[in-house]
């Protein structure tokens, strides 16, 4: 015979009448989630056929914005121009960045007669670079600004450049 000297088994607290009397679910809970299941699949397969389907991408996004929008926050704070604009324009880039995804997402799926149409399927992985090329942009200006760290003079030159004329010119490199 095997007995235990387990000190809760004898904890009056857990042996009381009113925590004993207690009765599991009547019901089982495995029909609601096979029904759940049933119902909620096609909705599912319509959203990732129709709206969008790259998770592993909107976590990344997710966690580029909460970074960019934690230091952009404190650089508004070190500055002292936060404003209520400042939150307006984070849900306008929510919503833009959704919207554009959803329209690039139609775009590249899109079929003509049941085929694919191979031209455009490197659409999505362009979209999703420059949003994200633009977002850890932006970090490194707050983390610039905030003095967190000091991304080369070149580069800050070059951006700076790139947003002036809109085109990247070559560096001069010398040749001797």
């Amino acid at each position: 015979m095997i007995t235990l000297n387990n000190p809760m088994l004898s904890n009056p607290i857990l042996t009381s009448p009113a925590i004993t009397s207690l009765s599991p679910d009547p019901l089982p809970r495995w029909p609601l989630m096979l029904w759940l299941g049933w119902t909620l699949a096609p909705a599912v397969q319509w959203l990732r056929t129709y709206v969008f389907d790259d998770e592993p991408f909107l976590i990344s996004l997710t966690l580029v914005v909460a970074v960019d929008t934690v230091l952009g926050v404190w650089r508004g704070l070190a500055e002292r121009s936060l404003s209520s604009r400042a939150f307006a324009a984070l849900f306008k880039k929510v919503a833009f960045y959704a919207l554009f995804l959803v329209a690039v997402h139609a775009v590249a799926r899109h079929q003509v007669n049941g085929t694919p149409n191979v031209l455009l399927t490197w659409l999505d992985s362009v979209a999703y670079s420059l949003i994200l090329v633009r977002e850890l942009l932006s970090i490194i200006e707050n983390g610039a600004a905030l003095r967190l760290f000091a991304p080369p003079r070149w580069l800050i030159e070059r951006l700076e450049l790139f947003n002036q004329t809109g085109r990247f010119e070559p560096r001069d490199t010398d040749a001797n």
